[in-house]
């Protein structure tokens, strides 16, 4: 299965002294909730409740994770069929070698778990009770710091085993790989604005500029809706107890 289809957008809610960023879709046969990214409360003075600026981040980076891969293919295809000859060997060289990455980058976001990138966040699974989760963690010198918190009620079958769930597994794969996939866009937006020009033939002008709009997207401040308390009949509404 693949993952949940775009868009993805962010909602923010609080519970007690925790802030959730929920990032959600519309697809009505579907969960509407991907994933959490949840931490502690930043509270000022006043009772105002501010939104983590790290996890923001994420939660942009995230919420363009669908795009950036059909982004990334659509320039992909382009790279491959595109001449490269006339802006010289180095430079055709390092075309072929950005598209050999970005079909890495790809292919791991679509579950090709072989593949090992840099900046790639790793997926751990555990089950707590009659929940499982995929955590979405980012490896530091010191600690996994957790991103992001992808849980549903556990698949249990006659045996006792626990399966976890296609999509869960498809949109865990895709938000891991999110750094990498718009690294290797950039990287090739960065080639063809070098080594092209919106005259030439064959130009991908509009696709770059789709491409730029989107990493600034990605790379800049996700909107989400005012913070909420959640009760027990809200979080019941949304599968979460």
């Amino acid at each position: 299965m693949s993952h949940t289809p775009a868009p993805w957008y962010a909602k923010r809610k609080t519970q007690g002294d925790y802030e959730h960023l929920y990032i959600c879709h519309d697809d009505p046969m579907l969960s509407c909730i991907v994933a959490d990214l949840h931490s502690p409360t930043l509270k000022a003075a006043d009772g105002t409740v501010t939104t983590n600026a790290r996890k923001r981040d994420d939660a942009a980076l995230i919420c363009a994770a669908p795009d950036l891969l059909g982004k990334l293919d659509e320039l992909a295809g382009w790279a491959r069929d595109h001449d490269a000859g006339e802006a010289g060997r180095a430079a055709a060289d390092a075309l072929a070698r950005l598209v050999e990455g970005a079909d890495k980058a790809m292919a791991a976001a679509r579950g090709d778990t072989s593949i090992r990138l840099p900046g790639q966040w790793t997926v751990e699974r555990k089950v707590q009770s009659d929940y499982e989760h995929l955590y979405v963690c980012e490896e530091t010198p010191t600690v996994a710091r957790i991103v992001a918190d992808l849980h549903c009620p556990v698949s249990k079958h006659a045996d006792g085993r626990v399966t976890t769930r296609l999509d869960k597994l498809s949109n865990a794969s895709l938000i891991a790989n999110a750094p990498c996939l718009a690294a290797a866009l950039e990287a090739i937006v960065d080639w063809a604005c070098e080594h092209t020009g919106p005259r030439d033939p064959g130009s991908p002008h509009d696709l770059l500029v789709a491409a730029r709009d989107l990493l600034a997207l990605a790379r800049g401040r996700v909107a989400v809706e005012g913070a909420v308390e959640m009760g027990a009949d809200d979080l019941r509404a949304i599968g979460l107890m």
